[in-house]
């Protein structure tokens, strides 16, 4: 089928930590940033839950899986086979990244009875960024608002270690509005590590979210979307848009059809397949804003 190039240039919207979006929120932060959220958003059910100590002697047995959860002393990880949880009190860590939800780490443990397993070491084999670029997506950190206004957004995330967004042009998604201490998901585009190193083809060196999901809100529909909004520039016989906003500019690629009754200065919601990052992602649905 015939394909069409289109690039959408962004209006910075005003979405707001607020449900599914909305007017920008006032600022919201903590006092002092650093400490109080980190607390509310852990908790009772999230302070260090009874250790489960490693017998003297044991066979080492090995788990790889995805981490959904990193928690006091619990680590929980997840692959296709199965749920694991570990108590990772004892357990030295290692790799070159940070134990973050959403890296791919392996578990070495000892086999003991009940449901929560010692771990003796646990290495991170992949970090959230190259997670994400394994499976072909944007990446994401889960971590606790500290602070967000029309620019910038700033969370604590698991390992403690503040991060920054421009926040310009993400959407929120949320059943209420979000404050400071609510724990989120950011997906962004850019890397959050070190600038020297080698992240694949991104365009982009800063953090950028593109959106801000609600730890409640994460199996809705809109959270499971990837989309962003943008006004259609300008339009030509071959299908290729010029777009643009401050922040980036996207190359999409749509079927014919699915360019049908998109016209230029329309405002639309751009549904895509694949990572922002490399500015150039496939359209899986465009569809007007406004009707």
């Amino acid at each position: 089928m015939k394909k069409f190039k289109a690039v959408l240039a962004f209006t910075v919207l005003a979405f707001a930590l607020t449900a599914c979006g909305g007017k920008k929120a006032e600022n919201v932060e903590t006092e002092p940033a650093s400490t109080s959220a980190a607390s509310e958003h852990e908790g009772k059910e999230d302070e260090n839950a009874d250790v489960v100590a490693l017998p003297d002697e044991f066979e080492a047995e090995y788990f790889e899986g995805i981490v959904t959860s990193v928690k006091g002393n619990r680590l929980t990880l997840k692959n296709e086979d199965k749920t694991m949880t570990f108590d990772i009190t004892n357990a030295e860590i290692t790799g070159d990244s940070a134990l973050l939800t959403g890296c791919d780490a392996e578990a070495e443990y000892a086999k003991v009875d009940g449901d929560v397993y010692p771990a003796d070491m646990v290495t991170v084999l992949m970090d959230v960024e190259q997670q994400a670029a394994s499976e072909n997506r944007d990446p994401y950190i889960y971590g606790v608002l500290q602070f967000a206004d029309i620019n910038d957004i700033t969370i604590i995330d698991d390992s403690g270690v503040e991060r920054t967004f421009d926040n310009q042009m993400s959407r929120t998604v949320s059943f209420n509005e979000l404050k400071a201490g609510d724990p989120v998901y950011v997906t962004y585009c850019g890397t959050v590590f070190d600038e020297e190193e080698e992240r694949g083809e991104s365009e982009f060196t800063e953090p950028i979210a593109i959106k801000v999901v609600a730890a409640d809100a994460v199996e809705s529909e809109d959270a499971k979307a990837n989309y962003f909004i943008g006004t259609v520039d300008s339009s030509y016989q071959n299908g290729i848009v010029s777009v643009a906003n401050d922040i980036a500019t996207f190359e999409v690629t749509a079927d014919e059809s699915i360019m049908n009754g998109i016209n230029e200065e329309d405002e639309v919601k751009v549904y895509y397949d694949g990572a922002l990052a490399g500015i150039s992602v496939e359209a899986t649905k465009i569809e007007k804003v406004n009707g």
